[in-house]
């Protein structure tokens, strides 16, 4: 939106890497279908017997009053785009009436809804659909560009709407927009020397580019826009190798996380016979005053691992000893493209995030409320309260991951599984089952 129509009275904030980021994928035509679909965050729950539209809409004027990053739109100024809250939601619930439906006919008209474009620059960042099929129930929609929240969030919500839709109090009032912006600068102030000094130490000079994957077959970095979906190998780990990571959890006081990262790291130096990797990863809600607070709350950052040939404990020590200190240092502004390190690692033509270890975070998020316990439970099946069944609709990401390599790990009641996902152009499926190999005889070395 163009200065000149925003009203003088409008207090527009700075943004964050991420928005900037979002924005510029929004603006740039290129930008493929796969990668605005990752940048849509969702979620969607069956219904049965259905819900009242009056108590939706309340439950909605709730949630986008309590949270502003909900009435969240970006503006165009003469100093670039600036960030600004709505005092109202500008679209408000939609409610769309269909009839009987199959629980497969409903799942295609959620994944219909959730994939139609929705851009940093759409009229509303967030959305809420009550999708209503007569007899058959109702389904209960969210959805979000990632430039105004994260997965974190999602777990947040989803938990507030059922609280509202139940009259069960939420708590006490979240961190304002206004007030976040404010949390993020200070304490980017607060790291700009040691910070400074911490990361150029940590990162610079830029190791030898590694040379698997990509730049192996002399192709260039990934480009965010130009996206595709990628290739995958699941089933990563196996009984043995679930139990070794317990095992190695019990010895070192360190997370499975942290456990395979350290594996992961180990295990790409071996197979380019190189010594040095950077392993880009996901940080954030280090801080209790966040707790409750629905926005793109993340940073990330990339870990240089150096193999030492120590044996795995001593790696593994070394691993938790650098994400605790990283994330002393975070926020920290030099850390993004614009900035004097990361120029360093372009100037010398090396790539600082091929590599990537994620772990979806909601489940922590449900792991930690007792109300968020229950509801945990729809995610696995029809959850029956009573008269009342509810069933979440799960929709794929067409592109579960934009990076070139990317290690994800989940939890589920069966314990830890692990999925590997990779550019198409650098990567087959036996390179990642190679890949797969050399991390679990990594864990099960001494």
């Amino acid at each position: 939106m163009p200065i000149s129509n925003v009203p003088r009275s409008t207090t527009l904030y700075p943004i964050r890497w991420i928005e900037n980021l979002l924005i510029s994928l929004a603006l740039n035509p290129e930008t493929t279908r796969f990668h605005h679909d990752y940048m849509t965050v969702r979620w969607a729950v069956r219904v049965k017997p259905g819900l009242s539209p009056r108590r939706v809409h309340r439950a909605f004027d709730q949630l986008v009053a309590r949270h502003d990053p909900l009435r969240l739109r970006f503006v165009e100024t003469i100093k670039g785009w600036k960030a600004e809250v709505l005092p109202r939601h500008p679209i408000g619930l939609i409610v769309e009436e269909h009839g009987p439906a199959s629980p497969q006919e409903q799942q295609a008209i959620v994944a219909d809804r959730i994939r139609r474009p929705l851009t940093a620059l759409s009229p509303a960042l967030f959305e809420m659909y009550l999708l209503k099929f007569a007899q058959s129930g109702d389904v209960l929609m969210l959805r979000a560009n990632h430039a105004i929240i994260d997965a974190y969030s999602v777990a947040i919500l989803v938990e507030e709407l059922l609280k509202n839709l139940l009259n069960i109090p939420v708590g006490k009032a979240p961190m304002t927009y206004s007030r976040f912006v404010a949390f993020q600068q200070e304490k980017a102030r607060k790291h700009a020397t040691e910070g400074t000094r911490y990361w150029q130490q940590m990162l610079l000079p830029p190791p030898q580019e590694l040379n698997i994957g990509r730049a192996a077959k002399g192709l260039g970095p990934m480009i965010g826009s130009a996206v595709q979906q990628p290739i995958h190998c699941g089933t990563i780990l196996r009984e043995a190798d679930s139990a070794r990571v317990t095992a190695l959890s019990h010895a070192t006081g360190a997370s499975p996380f942290t456990i395979l990262q350290t594996a992961y790291a180990d295990t790409l130096c071996a197979m380019a016979n190189q010594d040095t990797v950077l392993i880009s990863s996901i940080f954030g809600r280090n801080d209790a005053s966040l707790a409750s607070y629905v926005g793109p709350s993340i940073e990330v950052a990339p870990i240089r691992h150096h193999q030492e040939g120590k044996g795995q404990l001593h790696a593994i020590n070394r691993m938790v000893k650098k994400l605790s200190d990283i994330q002393r240092f975070l926020p920290f502004d030099g850390l993004h493209t614009d900035g004097p390190i990361l120029q360093t690692y372009q100037n010398k033509a090396v790539s600082f995030d091929r590599f990537w270890i994620t772990q979806p975070l909601p489940s922590g998020r449900l792991k930690s409320s007792t109300f968020g316990k229950l509801f945990a439970n729809a995610m696995r099946g029809p959850l029956v309260l009573g008269p009342v069944s509810l069933e979440q609709v799960i929709i794929p990401s067409l592109c579960p991951s934009d990076a070139e390599l990317d290690f994800t790990i989940n939890s589920s009641e069966q314990g830890l599984t692990a999925d590997l996902f990779a550019n198409a152009a650098g990567y087959t499926l036996e390179d990642l089952e190679t890949l797969a190999d050399g991390i679990r005889t990594r864990l099960a070395q001494d």
